[in-house]
C-alpha cells in the first residue's frame, strides 16, 4: 500500500498560494487583497487564469506589477480549475501549498496560523480550517480530524450515499493546505477532473495521512449561483459521481489501497433492512427475503 514520508517542516517555510481564476474579474481584487495582506513573512502566490473573457487578465498583471510577494501569473486556454491547479503546482516552490478560490478571502493570520497548526501536528495528509460564507454560517457544520483512511479501510466498500460520516470531511479549496510531499504524490489532477479538483485531492491526501482541522474561521467561502457545484454541467449526480469518484478509486486501486467508493442511493431506503438482517443474524435467525443493499 503507499506510504509517503512527511518531513517537518522548516522554521519558516515558504508557502506557495495558487489561486485559479476565470471569469471572476468582480471577485478577483479582493481575493488578491487578501493575500497581499498576509502575516506570514515567506510567501509566493502563483496565479492562474484559465481562459477567462473578461477583465480577469488585466487585473492579474496589474496586481503582478504591485504584488508586496513575489507574483507569477499564467495564462492559460479554459482547460477547467483541476488544469488550472495542475498548472500552478509545477511552478510552486513552497514546503506547504494553499489553494484559493478567486470569488474567496481569507483572514490576514491565515497563513501564519496554518503553518504554526501543521508544524504542531506534523504528518497529516490534509490540513483544513474552517470558512464562514460571509452571513456568519459556518461553511462545514462539523470539521473532523483522524485517521480516515483506517475508518475507510475497515468498510472496505463505501457507499458516498449513504457514509456521509466517512465522505462529507473536507472544506472547500481555500480553507484546504497540504504539505508539499503530499501533493507530489497525488499531482497532476487528471485531465478529466475539470471541476471539484479539492475533492480529489483530498480524499487522496486522506489516504496518505490523517485528516487534520483547525476550527477557527480563517476565510470566507463566497457562495453565489455561479458556483461551480451549483452548474447542471457539474452536479453531483452527473459529473461527480460518474467522473470524479472513478479518478479516486483508480488512484487508490494504483496505490494498492484496499479501498472502493461507490455511489448508491437506493440503499439509504435499504438500510432499515439491513439493520433489522443483521440484528436477525445475531439472534441466530436466518434473514430471508431481504433485497440485497450496496
Amino acid at each position: 500500500m503507499k506510504q509517503v514520508a512527511i518531513p517537518p517542516l522548516s522554521e519558516t517555510p515558504l508557502v506557495s498560494v495558487i489561486l485559479s481564476s476565470y471569469n471572476y474579474g468582480r471577485y478577483l481584487p479582493a481575493a488578491l487583497d487578501s493575500v497581499f495582506a498576509q502575516t506570514w513573512p515567506r510567501l509566493e502566490l502563483i496565479a492562474v487564469d484559465d481562459g477567462s473573457s473578461d477583465n480577469s487578465r488585466a487585473l492579474l498583471e496589474r496586481a503582478r506589477q504591485t504584488a508586496p510577494v513575489p507574483m507569477r501569473v499564467i495564462l492559460q486556454e479554459h482547460k477547467g480549475q483541476g488544469a488550472a491547479w495542475n498548472a500552478g503546482f509545477s511552478q510552486a516552490e513552497g514546503e506547504v501549498v494553499c489553494f484559493l478560490d478567486s470569488d474567496d478571502e481569507w483572514r490576514a493570520e491565515k497563513v501564519a496560523e496554518m503553518v504554526a497548526f501543521m508544524r504542531a501536528v506534523p504528518g497529516g495528509g490534509v490540513y483544513q480550517h474552517q470558512l464562514d460564507d460571509g452571513r456568519g454560517h459556518a461553511c462545514l457544520g462539523i470539521l473532523r480530524s483522524g485517521d480516515l483512511l483506517a475508518q475507510w479501510r475497515a468498510c472496505g466498500r463505501v457507499n458516498t450515499a449513504l457514509r456521509h460520516d466517512l465522505t462529507v470531511f473536507h472544506v472547500p479549496s481555500s480553507g484546504l493546505a497540504f504539505a508539499r510531499a503530499v501533493l507530489e504524490e497525488i499531482f497532476p489532477v487528471p485531465e478529466a477532473v475539470a471541476a471539484s479538483p479539492d475533492s480529489y485531492v483530498a480524499w487522496l491526501g486522506a489516504a496518505l495521512g490523517p485528516v487534520c482541522s483547525w476550527p477557527k474561521t480563517l476565510g470566507t467561502w463566497r457562495s453565489h449561483a455561479e458556483n461551480a457545484g451549483k452548474s447542471s454541467c457539474f452536479s453531483y449526480r452527473d459529473y461527480w459521481v460518474p467522473v470524479v469518484l472513478p479518478e479516486i478509486n483508480r488512484r487508490l486501486g494504483e496505490w494498492g489501497v484496499p479501498v472502493t467508493f461507490a455511489h448508491h442511493p437506493a440503499a439509504v431506503l435499504l438500510e432499515p433492512l439491513r439493520q433489522l438482517r443483521d440484528a436477525r443474524t445475531r439472534r441466530g435467525r436466518k434473514a430471508e427475503g431481504l433485497p440485497p443493499f450496496g
